[in-house]
Order: structure tokens, then C-alpha cells, then sequence
């Protein structure tokens, strides 16, 4: 009979052979993580039971008056509850390794147990939870779809959850299957390499998507659709890998048509080179040390998480990419001693700083604009255009009187489809200037910078910033008082 299966469609009765190896595999091998559960009630208590953090957050559940299963068993007796866990694992996950989300979910359990919590609480607490994980669309659409059902109820099939914000196809047929016990196929990348490999299918994209859930539509197991689909996504995860593919371990290799040449499924992509992107940040301080913070509009990169102000960032030539840093140098030797970079704050009782976790790329939805970071008539007109941007008017004779100063400090971050790099201006206006800009919290916010990192949203490439604010101007404390 050969290896026929279900991923080069033939209509051999051996085409769910693949399946019991599969799910045994799975059983056996499979990691334990904080958000999974198993239709196989049976192996979920012995996860949980050998999950160091389990008695922790079955106390958590317990405070905040969820019910749970007898024993060690987390994960909660309302199949709503469990679809909470699923929906939100599900968003970090997207574009985010499972590593990285791990602390996370542990740690937004912690502020947010439920989708009543979530949903009663402002979207800025959810941004500054979010830190760090990226693409911030996702914790805006969580947020929205936790508000939407909170008001109207759980939506429990595929179709229902679509309509979802921020929910497509992937997270909607996810929730469904894991959640609810629906028969339906989860197709995500790993899964959609995984059945390129099975049946040597040479597509990519959305037509392979759509190829891996025909194909394996018929073959979801009724009663542990959910398992099934982790399995199919476990196996992609750490066997069936992008780059490499470790056959000699893989369940149901007996099955693959692809096993010849695996990392030839699905068809390579070519990858295009990212344009390179600049612009400055300033560095505007008042009398008692404070920065001015703004925040960022609802859409587009960064959208809701506060900022220094910005220019409009210009796309330079790729090869354009490694002069900053020698013009970087070549300031710093101009300004032979730079001068402390914050004035001296007052006394205030400060928030340490926390910990910096690493943000994946996000997509940038913002325009291209004109700017420099060379000569000071273009650093002057940046500025005054950042404070326009944000709702800031200065004369242009004030403006004019600007003794803008380029710091020398230079911050790269790569995203997806580009890379950015941010020239810190420690900006000045005429005296009495200042008391014109007012502190409109919803928009614009003055604040230390030690404080802004302990409180505000802030991206990654931000807090960067101004770490390296705080650690130079702590630098050069420390030679005063030596």
C-alpha cells in the first residue's frame, strides 16, 4: 500500500495512520506549559502535578474566587475560563516564541485572572503589561475583544470568534478546538510546515494554509481535537523545525513524502533586505530634572505606548547604514565634554526601574518624512515639527533661539521589515518657554525619567534610551562626587 496519507490527498485507508504515533508521541514527549490543556484529562493532572508553579497559581485562582479541579490541577472547571487562558496565550504567541511567553502569562495572570478583570481595567494597564512582547495591535484587540465579551458572552464556534478583533483564522479555529472541543483543523506555521513535509507540497503562504486545512480537516479526531492540534504544532515546534529537521525522531516520519529532502517543504521564500530608517528623539527637560513624554496615537507603530518626542523618520540607503556611528564618534570629539545629560532632579521617593524583557519586531504603519540629524537649521525644524505633531505650539523666533545639542548617543532596533535608528537631542527653549506646554495626561506627560520607566508604556527602543540617559548621567554623578 506504501506510505500514502491524507497530505497528498489520496483516498488510501491508511491515510489517518499517522495519527495514533502522533498523539502518542504527543502524550509522551509533549512540554508543559502554563496555558496548555489536554482533552486527555488523565495526562493534564500529571502535567500540572509536576508543574512547579501549579500550587501558586492555584492559589492566585482561588483569591480571585475561580474554581478549579480537585487536586493540583490550574486549569479551571469553566470551559470559558480555560477559553480565557487559550485566548490570551494565543495573542502573545502571535509572532512570539514560547519562551519569551512563558514569564509573560504567568505574570499577566497575575494582574489580570480573568476576562472580567481584563476587561473592567483601562487599556493602559494592559499596554504597560505588554512591554516588551511588541506588536501592540495584539494587546489593543485583546483588550477590545475582552470588553466585547464581557458585554454580549463567549462566542464558541469558529465562525463566531472570528468576528472577534485582532482574532483570524488560526486563533479563532485554536480557541475552538482547545477550548471548546470543537472538530475543527489549527493551522499555523509550524503546522502548515509540518504538512508541507507529509505530502511534499511545494506551496507557501495562504494557499498552503489553505492546502494543510482541507487536508487535514478529515482526519481531526472528534473527541481530542484540541490535542491534536498542540501535537501537530508541538511536533512542528521542536521536531519538524524551519531550518533544521530531525527525522530520525520524528513519529511519523514512516509517513512523510518529504523526508528526502525536508527543508526543501514548503518552497523557500526569498528574503527581501530591510530598508534602513532614521530620525531623532528629544530630550526636552524642565527646571526639576522632568522629560517631556507624549503618547503615541492609537494606529500605527508604537500605537497608544508613550514616547519622547519624535521626528518623522526618512528612509536612508542600506549602505548608509554604518556612517551614524563614525559621525556618532566625530560629535562626541566636537563637544570635548558633554555635559550631564538630565539636570539634577529634586528629592523625590523614585520607583526602581524593571527589568528589561526582549521585544520582538513590530511592522511600522508610519509615513516617511523629511529629516536630519546633521546640521542644527534641520535639527531646529525637526523639533519644532515633533512639537507641532503633538499638539505643541512654539514660534518660529523661539524656536529659532533653540540651542539644540546632539548628544552623540546612538540606538539601533531591527523590526520586521525594517531597521531604525534614533539620534537622542537634548533640547532647549528660551526660559519661561516651558510653561507654555501644559501636562494633558492623555496626551503629553512631564516626568522623570526614572519614573517614566517604572510607570509609563513604553517600546523597547524607548526604554533603551533612556536607560542609557539614566546610566550616563549616573556615570557622570559618580566622577563629580569622586
Amino acid at each position: 500500500m506504501g506510505n500514502t496519507n491524507v497530505m497528498n490527498n489520496t483516498n488510501s485507508a491508511d491515510q489517518t495512520g499517522w495519527v495514533p504515533p502522533l498523539m502518542a508521541w504527543f502524550y509522551r514527549e509533549r512540554r508543559v506549559l502554563p496555558w496548555r490543556y489536554l482533552q486527555r484529562r488523565d495526562l493534564q493532572r500529571r502535567d500540572l502535578q509536576n508543574e512547579e508553579t501549579i500550587t501558586t497559581l492555584t492559589s492566585e485562582m482561588h483569591s480571585a474566587g475561580l474554581a478549579v479541579e480537585e487536586g493540583s490541577d490550574a486549569i479551571p472547571t469553566d470551559p470559558y475560563q480555560r477559553a480565557y487562558y487559550t485566548l490570551v496565550s494565543e495573542f502573545m504567541l502571535q509572532q512570539t516564541t514560547v519562551a519569551t511567553v512563558i514569564p509573560r502569562f504567568r505574570q499577566f495572570l497575575k494582574r489580570f485572572p480573568d476576562l472580567q478583570r481584563l476587561a473592567s481595567s483601562p487599556l493602559e494597564a494592559l499596554m504597560f503589561e505588554w512591554q516588551g512582547l511588541g506588536y501592540y495591535a495584539r494587546a489593543q484587540n485583546l483588550h477590545r475583544s475582552a470588553v466585547i465579551i464581557h458585554d454580549a458572552g463567549w462566542p464558541t464556534s469558529q465562525e463566531s470568534l472570528r468576528q472577534l478583533p485582532g482574532v483570524g483564522p488560526y486563533t479563532a479555529a485554536a480557541i475552538a478546538a482547545i477550548a471548546f472541543g470543537q472538530r475543527v483543523a489549527v493551522v499555523d506555521t509550524n503546522v502548515a510546515r509540518v504538512c508541507a513535509r507529509l505530502g511534499a507540497i511545494e506551496q507557501e503562504g495562504a494557499i498552503l494554509a489553505r492546502t494543510a486545512q482541507e487536508r487535514l480537516a478529515p482526519v481531526v479526531p472528534a473527541d481530542i481535537p484540541g490535542d491534536f492540534a498542540q501535537a501537530l504544532m508541538e511536533i512542528g515546534a521542536t521536531i519538524c523545525q524551519k531550518r533544521i529537521s530531525h527525522c530520525t525522531r520524528c513519529p511519523i516520519e514512516k509517513w512523510c513524502e518529504g523526508k528526502q529532502a525536508p527543508l526543501q517543504y514548503p518552497r523557500p521564500t526569498e528574503q527581501r533586505e530591510r530598508p534602513h530608517r532614521a530620525g531623532s528623539a528629544f530630550l526636552l527637560v524642565d527646571g526639576q530634572g522632568r522629560a517631556l513624554f507624549v503618547k503615541r496615537p492609537p494606529r500605527g507603530i508604537w500605537r497608544e505606548l508613550w514616547t519622547l518626542p519624535m521626528s518623522t523618520w526618512v528612509t536612508q540607503p542600506n549602505e548608509a547604514k554604518s556612517a551614524p556611528s563614525i559621525q556618532a564618534k566625530k560629535r562626541r570629539a566636537a563637544h570635548h565634554q558633554s555635559p550631564s545629560l538630565l539636570p539634577e532632579p529634586s528629592e523625590s521617593s523614585e520607583p526602581s526601574e524593571p527589568s528589561e524583557p526582549s521585544e520582538p519586531s513590530e511592522p511600522s504603519e508610519n509615513g516617511e518624512g523629511e529629516t536630519s540629524i546633521v546640521d542644527r537649521e534641520d535639527v531646529t525644524r525637526a523639533f519644532g515639527s515633533a512639537l507641532t505633531t503633538n499638539g505643541i505650539e512654539i514660534e518660529d523666533s523661539l524656536l529659532e533661539e533653540a540651542e539644540n545639542r546632539l548628544l552623540g548617543l546612538t540606538v539601533r532596533h531591527a523590526f520586521t521589515h525594517f531597521t531604525l535608528e534614533l539620534a537622542l537631542v537634548q533640547a532647549a527653549l528660551p526660559e519661561g518657554t516651558l510653561d507654555s506646554i501644559d501636562a494633558n495626561l492623555d496626551k503629553r506627560q512631564w516626568m522623570l525619567p526614572r519614573v517614566a520607566l517604572a510607570t509609563l508604556p513604553l517600546p523597547t527602543m524607548m526604554r533603551r534610551i533612556l536607560m542609557e540617559v539614566e546610566r550616563i548621567d549616573g556615570a557622570k554623578d559618580s566622577g563629580g562626587k569622586g
